[in-house]
């Protein structure tokens, strides 16, 4: 099974922000803070998550769903720029910055597409650190 690991390194008050790499490949995250696992506020705790190519009907359409995240459901990895657009999920962008004030990840849509291409709809193991 595909090995993803997703490094965070900066936790601020409004988010979680890391790194996400697949073999070579890697891209920038957004979460939301950590706040004790709480559903649609806080990021998932650390650990090894099996991620399932999923239909995500917030969105319609597919994205990979992080499953077995202990007390949560409905967590997936999709586009978003900001902590505050996520509910608990995982967005992946190609460039990190500040906005407006903000801080998050640009190019979401793009890096999504990459990571999506990359893991080619395949189950694989998240290791969160």
């Amino acid at each position: 099974m595909k090995q993803v690991v997703l490094k965070r390194t900066l936790s601020l008050k409004d988010g979680m922000f890391g790194l996400i790499s697949y073999d070579s490949l890697k891209w920038f995250t957004v979460e939301r803070p950590w706040l004790d696992n709480q559903h649609g506020i806080s990021c998932i705790p650390t650990g090894t998550y099996t991620c399932a190519w999923t239909y995500f009907p917030r969105a319609k359409k597919y994205d990979y769903m992080v499953l077995n995240v202990q007390k949560r459901t409905g967590i997936f990895i999709h586009s978003a720029n900001f902590p505050y657009q996520i509910e608990g999920c995982i967005a992946l962008g190609t460039s990190v910055g500040v906005m407006d004030g903000k801080r998050g990840v640009f190019s979401s849509v793009t890096a999504i597409r990459q990571f999506n291409e990359a893991l080619n709809k395949e189950t694989f193991q998240l290791e969160v650190k």
